[in-house]
């Protein structure tokens, strides 16, 4: 069964779709923009979560600490210190690591799981970490050999290997 539209009122239901159809176009555009805004600024390190505050002070309590930043990001807020021998160590929201990328120095083994160092140190000796990188289920670890490694984060086993 279709319902006839009197005369009167086909102009407007024409506009009807339009206007729906602009509506969309509108949202869909604004989501694309809003998907892609990052945010970033300077930040002093005592605004840092309390958790990031202890890691620092426990794996680095020595470096001097050059910048600050606080991102928002795909939706989430990450914290970034950078210190002043060019190592970087990146927090989630809540202060857990996320990432630590150093160019020269070894990541400090008290950051990389017990696992994961025995293998490096078995597979690869005389190599270390430079960059150890916490994701969803799994850890991402760069050597000084520019190798790249990949590991389960349950059982930490090796998922990837790229040379």
């Amino acid at each position: 069964m279709t319902i006839k539209l009197p005369e009167t009122l086909r102009p407007y239901a024409a506009k009807r779709w339009l206007w729906a159809y602009g509506t969309l176009a509108a949202i869909v555009l604004l989501l694309a923009v809003a998907w892609n805004v990052e945010f970033e600024r300077a930040m002093p390190r005592q605004k840092l979560p309390a958790a990031a505050q202890e890691f620092l002070s426990t794996h680095y309590p020595q470096e001097k600490v050059a910048l600050v930043r606080w991102e928002y990001e795909e939706f989430g807020i990450t914290y970034q210190v950078v210190f002043s021998n060019g190592t970087k160590v990146e927090f989630l929201r809540n202060g857990e690591m996320k990432k630590v990328k150093s160019r020269l120095h070894p990541v400090p083994e008290a950051v990389v799981p017990e696992a994961i160092c025995s293998y490096v140190a078995e597979t690869f000796p005389g190599t270390f970490i430079t960059e150890i990188e916490h994701k969803r289920h799994e850890w991402e670890v760069e050597l000084n050999n520019m190798v790249e490694l990949s590991f389960d984060d349950r059982g930490f086993y090796l998922t990837d290997y790229d040379d």
